[in-house]
């Protein structure tokens, strides 16, 4: 079944599969030349009778031009069904195309490339010849050889070419399967014809070579291999087009930034755009920016810095360190200098950070400039978070003491604004010290201090909650708040804002009672009760608060970000939240630190007191000082601990010993503290502060075809200790699980190239997850620990598996798709980065989950940098691709270079279970069109292997190829002749028995899609 075409044995520009001279000569059957002619191997007339000797490689046949046709001719009828040809010596590689014809009726028997043996279906004639088309200098026949039978070569032997660019520069990457190499030589050309051709280098090792330094314009290039014995084979040609563009691109606090460890600050002269970075003083403090890349090439990265004092930096790409920049000091933070170096870039996005190496930090970093090829500003994940300062196209109100801004109050700037006000308004405050019980009530604020002015710009006011109200009584505790927020959409930068009492009673430095409130560089002076976050979503990033007791209380959904939290004095805690039942998160404290002044005994304060029975406070790597309280929380009043929801994760420092900790108190899971991220807390809204960008949305996985294959490990074998014993048994050294074991007896461990092909490793690893979590045996543990580690060892950094590692060469070495092998990795990793079963146990710590999670990351870039484009139009994927180009490639003779009506399935299921970013749900979408597409489907039609004709008609069912033309989506077969064929029945019946060329590939995958509305 299938498009009926033409039978063409080798197609032009194919590879052919070569003999050795030796190998021919040993044959057991006739040479039928010799019976043609005295000498045995030529016509018997004509200008090469008696030059073309068999057995004599030295004498030889050759055409007055580049062209010509030699011929074998006997006195009667003979049946032939082979033919070799062997080059002269000196001449082997010259003849490129030809086909062998029956001279009396036309008949084109064979046609291809290269000497070597040519078969075909025997034929009876009484003159064969061999037309040379076209060749890549003189060509010279040295044996013509002729048998009655057809003939398998006796060394298969092929070469596989792919050509990438990089700028100017051209990558040659080939597979040589079945030669024993003697030399290899690499030929160019400026057109397809590989007569003229240039070899530019010879003697060359390896499988591959690059061609430096070229101009813009279209190569050609072969590979042509001579082996031991003298037998000469030619690769397929591969053209590269080079077309470079030479870029100059500079990074300061726009598009490419991606974060600083710091702040961007702008008191230095010499600086360009609107600041420089200032990263925190401590080794390791970072600067990151993102750079895409057309291509995968070295750039010249350049580093405009200040400093007063010499801060090396390491400069790492994509994850590595690529090596170090001195960075000596400049002599003042005024005086600019540059200091550079190349770093590698992959192509699409890099991230690139300069990483302190001394405790002083960065220099002040004005901007990096990267100099290479098609370079442009790269996406980070992360919004650019600007100083309020910077912020144009708002109104913009000044307020100062000295009378030189609009307002010299901040109440009269706040007060000019429409408490119904829509249009985002900065309020900018001049350094001073402003004594005024001041209430926010107008949205759509921003109060704005003068950056780097941060401790000089001071909101005051000093009431207390025993403070008369003027009616008799006292303000209590709201009363007294010197600074209180009512109004939603508020932010605040660069200030400090107090209650200036003093110890001893309840005053309210500030009091939220408003939704989408945050701060950036705030300070929050006070003592008991400093910071009442009453109701409402509160963001707080890089800020101060100090106090002595329950100085940040209340019930709102409030965050601190990389904040410093200070107590002054003793006191018992430090929050006192009265979160609802229904808030899942009450106060929340992600990194930074939390300090006591010397007068603050050791192991008093506790990190929080349940204000309300279900008061919630959490504190996630945050570094505690030695003034926490060992139990960790109290309650407060009647209150019960039972109640209360209180929870750490992972914190560090003196206080952060867990030992002692309340039994009520919780340490989280990974997967736990993965939901407090800045969008899962507040839910629809990001702060622009946060530096977040709201989160890619997921998909329900329930149907998703991905997670059938994955569960094979509750049923694959016996769940019992002696089965997993034997299986452990036969675990390689290097952690992985040779394939097709039956396991039913202990092996014998040991070294070798384990794989990942069949669901080795995969199947192992999670069964052995699965039998520690039964049993806690150790043992399984390590075994599922030392099966990760091999599949981490093994992923190319380019994102993709190869199907062996160690890597064995051939075509195993290509990022391995076919029968799924790349997709189980993937679907591993996810489920044991999510901790999900069997992972869900303590087999796996964060950091082996932060891995696993750069892993799949890794692999996803590989897959979509893999998927095939047919006119600019993402399609399907094939099942092996190059590890550094991301081409289509050959595995075995009959797994050609196409696009996988198969394994393309499991690739879209997995990339549906990553968050659908754009880029992400662009792949898939256009995948599952191709899937849904007229040109894919065969309508009405299955395929039943237990048929002889195995697609048959069947009226309302539809069917997938395996295999399908790069470019025309033609649904097509292949042979053990490396033979592309139209009609299932051309190919030979091994082949149609022992190989699945088609199926309902596409029907789960679109039935999922289609549940979850894709």
């Amino acid at each position: 079944m299938g498009k009926n075409r033409k039978h063409v044995f080798l197609g032009m520009g194919m590879v052919l599969l070569f003999s050795t001279a030796s190998g021919l000569h040993a044959q057991e059957d006739d040479n039928l030349s010799i019976g043609a002619g005295a000498d045995g191997s030529s016509k018997q007339t004509g200008s090469s009778y008696g030059n073309v000797i068999d057995g004599d490689t030295g004498s030889y046949w050759s055409p007055d031009g580049t062209t010509g046709r030699i011929s074998v001719k006997w006195p009667s009828t003979t049946t032939v069904g082979s033919v070799v040809i062997v080059e002269a010596d000196g001449f082997e590689g010259n003849i490129s195309t030809w086909e062998l014809v029956n001279h009396h009726n036309g008949d084109v028997l064979a046609q291809g490339s290269g000497a070597g043996t040519i078969s075909f279906d025997p034929v009876s004639l009484s003159k064969i010849n061999f037309e040379i088309l076209s060749s890549n200098g003189t060509p010279a026949v040295a044996e013509f050889e002729t048998y009655a039978t057809s003939r398998a070569s006796d060394n298969n032997g092929n070469v596989n070419l792919a050509a990438s660019v990089a700028g100017d520069d051209v990558t040659l990457n080939w597979d040589v399967n079945n030669i024993d190499i003697a030399s290899q030589s690499v030929y160019r050309d400026t057109d397809p014809n590989p007569q003229g051709r240039t070899r530019i280098a010879a003697g060359v090792s390896g499988n591959s070579y690059t061609d430096y330094d070229l101009a813009d314009g279209t190569y050609y290039y072969w590979i042509k291999i001579s082996d031991t014995s003298g037998s000469v084979f030619n690769s397929n040609g591969d053209d590269a087009e080079v077309a470079t563009t030479s870029t100059t691109l500079t990074v300061q606090e726009g598009e490419g930034f991606c974060s600083v460890e710091g702040t961007i600050d702008s008191n230095h002269e010499g600086f360009g755009g609107s600041g420089f970075a200032n990263t925190d003083n401590k080794y390791g403090a970072s600067v990151a920016y993102s750079i895409n890349a057309d291509h995968a090439h070295s750039a010249l990265l350049d580093i405009r810095y200040a400093a007063t004092s010499d801060r090396p930096a390491d400069i790492e790409v994509n994850g590595t360190v690529v090596g170090t920049v001195y960075l000596p000091a400049t002599g003042a933070w005024s005086s600019w200098n540059s200091e550079n170096m190349t770093v590698p870039l992959q192509a699409g996005e890099n991230q690139i950070r300069l990483i302190a190496q001394t405790e002083s930090g960065l220099p002040n970093i004005d901007a990096i400039t990267v100099s290479g090829n098609s370079l442009t500003s790269g996406s980070c994940g992360v919004a650019v978070v600007m100083d309020c300062n910077d912020v144009t196209g708002q109104p913009a109100i000044t307020v100062a003491q000295d009378g030189s801004g609009q307002y010299s109050s901040v109440q009269a700037a706040i007060n000019s604004v429409s408490t119904s006000n829509t249009q985002p308004t900065q309020i900018r405050i001049k350094p001073g010290t402003y004594y005024e019980k001041l209430l926010i009530d107008r949205p759509n604020l921003t109060l704005c201090g003068e950056t780097g002015k941060t401790a000089s710009t001071i909101l005051t006011y000093d009431d207390t909650a025993a403070t008369p109200d003027g009616n008799g009584g006292t303000l209590g505790t709201s009363g007294s708040t010197s600074i209180s927020v009512r109004a939603d959409d508020v932010s605040f930068e660069n200030l400090t804002m107090e209650n200036s009492h003093g110890p001893g009673i309840q005053a309210v430095a500030v009091r939220i009672a408003a939704d989408r409130v945050q701060f950036r560089n705030t300070r929050f002076l006070g003592n008991q009760d400093t910071l009442y976050v009453h109701s409402g979503s509160q963001y707080f990033k890089d800020c101060y608060v100090e106090g002595t007791v329950d100085y940040i209380f209340g019930r709102a959904t409030a965050v601190f970000d990389n904040c410093h939290i200070h107590s002054v004095g003793n006191g018992t805690a430090i929050t006192a939240p009265s979160t609802e039942a229904e808030n899942p998160y009450g106060i929340v404290f992600l990194g930074g630190e939390v300090t006591a002044s010397s007068v603050v005994t050791d192991d008093s304060v506790a990190l929080g007191r349940n204000w309300r029975p279900y008061g919630a406070a959490t504190y996630l790597n945050v570094d505690l000082g030695p003034h926490i309280l060992p139990q960790g929380w109290r309650a407060m009043g009647d209150n019960s601990l039972d109640t209360a929801r209180f929870a750490e994760y992972q914190n560090t420092g003196p206080g952060a010993d867990t030992s002692q900790r309340v039994s009520q108190s919780r340490q989280l899971s990974y997967t736990e503290a993965e939901n407090y991220t800045v969008a899962n807390m507040f839910e629809s809204w990001v702060p622009s502060y946060s530096g977040s960008v709201a989160s890619a949305p997921t998909l329900s996985q329930e149907g998703n075809p991905v997670h059938d294959r994955f569960n094979r490990y509750l049923s694959e074998w016996s769940l019992s200790s002696s089965q997993a014993d034997i299986i452990l048994s036969h675990q390689y050294d290097n952690g992985g699980w040779p394939k097709n074991q039956e396991y039913g007896s202990s092996g014998n461990g040991g070294s070798g190239s384990a794989t990942i092909d069949n669901g080795a490793t995969t199947l192992e690893l999670t069964y052995m997850a699965e039998m520690y979590k039964r049993t806690g045996n150790t043992a399984y543990r390590d075994s599922a620990r030392a099966a990760m580690d091999f599949l981490l060892a093994m992923q190319y950094p380019s994102g993709g598996w190869p199907q062996f590692y160690p890597l064995k060469g051939g075509y195993a070495d290509h990022v391995t798709f076919n029968d799924d092998a790349m997709t189980r990795v993937l679907t591993v990793l996810y489920h044991a980065e999510k901790g999900a079963a069997p992972f869900d146990s303590d087999i796996f710590d964060s950091a082996d989950r932060a891995q696993f999670k750069a892993a799949v990351d890794k692999g996803v870039e590989y897959i979509l940098n893999a998927q095939w484009k047919q006119n600019g139009e993402r399609t399907v994927w094939c099942a092996q691709h190059g590890a550094t180009d991301y081409l289509p490639k050959t595995a075995r003779a009959y797994e050609l270079e196409s696009l996988s009506g198969s394994e393309s399935a499991e690739i879209i299921a997995f990339l549906m279970t990553q968050p659908q970013t754009p880029e992400i749900e662009t792949a898939v979408k256009a995948a599952l069109a191709w899937y849904r597409s007229p040109q894919a489907i065969l309508e009405d039609y299955k395929y039943d292997k237990s048929t002889e004709e195995k697609i048959i008609y069947s009226p309302g069912d539809r069917m997938w190829y395996r295999f399908y033309d790069l470019h025309s989506n033609d649904g097509f077969f292949s042979d053990r002749d490396g033979g592309k064929y139209y009609d299932i029945m051309d190919i030979s019946e091994e082949r149609r028995e022992g190989y699945s060329w088609g199926g309902g590939y596409g029907e789960k995958i679109i039935a999922y899609a289609e549940n979850i509305g894709y």
